[in-house]
């Protein structure tokens, strides 16, 4: 991989490791608590993630054809505000159906899933170039038309966004609750600091 790319890839795969590390800490209970009735669990948060890198790896394999080159006044806007949104950490409904996540999840097979597609997606950045970096290669449904530069950095801060509602979710009263037996050491030391 040429170094910027291979810089974003190993800083997303660093967050999914992590992300997957602190998953399997948790007892399913707790991997399915919802702060809210209509509030994602922390798996479907997990598989979120995971949809939306699917997209755009998927958006990739496919090429440039109809991505357009440039962003309408309105994807600019747009681009803002979705910017703007992750880095607050706002609640936004999704944009697209595609990245909502199901119901009754299995971490294993969400974890493979996600690991396969890493696979993959590395594989697929093996191939680019300088030039394919500064390319159209994918088209946010509110920010509008992104090369890949621009597509990867918004995984890393897709991902950070999400990292912080998951820190919320752990931080929820009945959170605790959720784990019928004792918290793993790792879990509780943390909650400690």
């Amino acid at each position: 991989m040429i170094p910027p790319v291979e810089a974003a890839f190993t800083r997303l795969e660093d967050r999914r490791r992590s992300l997957a590390a602190r998953l399997a800490e948790m007892t399913a209970a707790q991997r399915d608590f919802r702060p809210q009735p209509e509030a994602w669990s922390s798996l479907q948060v997990a598989r979120h993630v995971q949809l939306t890198e699917r997209a755009i790896a998927g958006s990739l394999r496919r090429g440039a054809g109809g991505v357009p080159a440039r962003r309408t006044w309105k994807q600019r806007l747009g681009n803002v505000v979705v910017g703007t949104v992750l880095r607050l950490g706002i609640r936004v409904r999704l944009p697209i159906r595609v990245v909502t996540p199901e119901e009754g999840l299995d971490l294993e097979a969400v974890s493979a899933e996600w690991e396969r597609e890493r696979a993959a997606l590395s594989d697929l950045l093996e191939k680019v170039d300088r030039a394919a970096l500064r390319a159209p290669a994918f088209v946010h449904p509110v920010a509008g038309p992104m090369d890949l530069g621009e597509a990867l950095g918004f995984l890393e801060r897709h991902f950070d966004h999400h990292l912080r509602q998951l820190a919320r979710i752990r931080r929820c009263p009945g959170f605790s609750e959720a784990a019928p037996d004792a918290a793993s050491p790792a879990v509780a030391e943390e909650e400690q600091t």
